[in-house]
């Protein structure tokens, strides 16, 4: 019984032991587990902190891509209008040409009856001469 008795210390004291080492055990995984949680919320906090700059870059990306499209709108008005405005223009030319064409006819017709005037007066001019002098020559010779 002596060695019962040992035998039973023995055990008791492998026993504590045993619960010792347990609770440490237990201690050391709690701590580890604390360590796990404060880095998965180290990592979630970080995990938002990327999930709002990229929101914010995503923003400020679809802020520019918006404003590029804006001036891309801008841009593709101005150059209707001066495309419009370019066939106005090429319109306007050409009934400009086209009327230019109208009074350089006028003009040539017009220089045309100036000529023909012209050279009426002046055989008027020689016929009346021609008449005046048949005139005197007619009066001389009934004077004669």
């Amino acid at each position: 019984s002596e060695q019962e008795r040992k035998l039973d210390m023995e055990h008791r004291e492998m026993d504590r032991e045993f619960d010792l080492l347990k609770k440490q055990f237990a201690d050391e995984q709690e701590m580890a587990q604390r360590e796990v949680n404060a880095e998965i919320d180290g990592l979630q906090r970080d995990l938002q902190v990327i999930r709002e700059n990229a929101g914010l870059a995503g923003s400020a990306a679809n802020e520019a891509l918006e404003s590029k499209r804006a001036d891309l709108v801008s841009a593709k008005n101005k150059l209707s209008r001066l495309d419009a405005d370019a066939k106005e223009a090429n319109l306007l030319s050409q009934q400009q040409k086209s009327e230019m064409s109208v009074l350089v006819a006028e003009y040539d017709r017009a220089m045309q009856s100036y000529s023909t005037t012209q050279g009426l007066t002046q055989a008027l001019k020689k016929y009346r001469e021609e008449c005046a002098s048949a005139e005197a020559e007619r009066k001389s010779l009934d004077t004669k």
